[in-house]
């Protein structure tokens, strides 16, 4: 078996014979933050609506490179549905609320992500774009201790719902700031907090140094939006008296900058790419460009080359 198609349709009836009767495995093509379009094997049955997305991709590179055999792998896939069948059962019930206005509005979320990245992710959906970063207008499914389910909303639900375009979105960022409160913490109080998490208690890192600070959510996790909640960066520019350079590390935080003339704007754009290309994971690429808030005029500005070009007031 040397071929991607001939390991797919071996998968796919491999996993069917061990299901059996009542369930179906099958090939959908999903389209994923940062990756494109994936073909993906899921589970379907009767009583469940929803599966996790097993990317055919990652399975035949692990087939081929004899980490995982063809049977080993089915199993396991099999194993990873059956130990989230709650989840999937939990997350089938928005059947009976999606076309809830209400409760949709309720779990309405953005996310950021690459704009060059997601083209064909972003055609079909809600988003506004900050040049190079956009903001995807998602809803909520489900947010417990057995996980987090989100869809995105495509332009048909918008207008099925009735929606103002800009005024869903405007209406979307504040109810983000909401479900995910900010969260700001010194670059080096995060650094403190991994070294004292592998028990190094006894060393301290730079106390009271707040000239680097990581901005992400409650969570930690697509914590990048929070740059656009209403207030948070005039709040963090107000109070250190500055203007801002900020990072995008990756689709979950910013790391700010306070501008104390230190840092040369296009040294900033070259380390960055640096770490994008060696350090960051492809799917959590945020953007290359740095961005800049102004201190006296509230704009926020995409940096390319050095030069600014102002985007929006914040």
């Amino acid at each position: 078996m040397n071929t991607k198609k001939e390991f797919t349709e071996e998968l796919v009836k491999t996993v069917n014979s061990l299901m059996g009767n009542g369930y179906r495995a099958e090939i959908c093509y999903v389209e994923k933050v940062n990756a494109g379009r994936l073909a993906a094997l899921v589970i379907l049955s009767a009583g469940n609506c929803i599966s996790p997305n097993f990317y055919i991709d990652e399975l035949y590179n692990s087939y081929r490179n004899r980490k995982t055999a063809l049977d080993e792998t089915a199993k396991n896939i099999i194993n990873t549905y059956y130990n989230n069948t709650y989840a999937f059962k939990e997350s089938c019930s928005i059947k009976d609320y999606i076309n809830d206005r209400e409760w949709v509005e309720k779990r309405l979320f953005l996310q950021l992500i690459n704009t060059s990245k997601n083209k064909g992710l972003l055609k079909d959906s809600l988003y506004m774009d900050f040049k190079g970063i956009s903001l995807v207008l998602c809803i909520m499914v489900m947010d417990n201790n057995k996980g987090f389910c989100k869809i995105r909303v495509t332009k048909a639900m918008c207008q099925d719902f009735g929606w103002n375009r800009k005024e869903i979105l405007d209406y979307a960022l504040k109810n983000t700031a909401r479900l995910f409160p900010y969260h700001i913490s010194t670059l080096c109080g995060v650094l403190q907090e991994l070294l004292n998490n592998k028990d190094a208690d006894g060393l301290e890192l730079c106390p009271g140094d707040d000239s680097m600070m990581v901005l992400t959510n409650e969570r930690q996790f697509n914590g990048a939006a929070a740059i656009f909640y209403p207030g948070v960066l005039k709040g963090i520019s107000e109070k250190h008296g500055t203007s801002l350079f900020l990072i995008p590390s990756s689709i979950h935080e910013f790391i700010i900058i306070k501008d104390n003339g230190i840092y040369d704007p296009v040294s900033l754009e070259d380390m960055l790419r640096e770490v994008n290309s060696s350090s960051v994971l492809p799917d959590e690429i945020l953007a290359d460009n740095i961005y800049y808030y102004g201190y006296n005029t509230g704009m926020l500005s995409v940096v390319n080359n050095g030069m600014f070009e102002e985007i929006c007031c914040l």
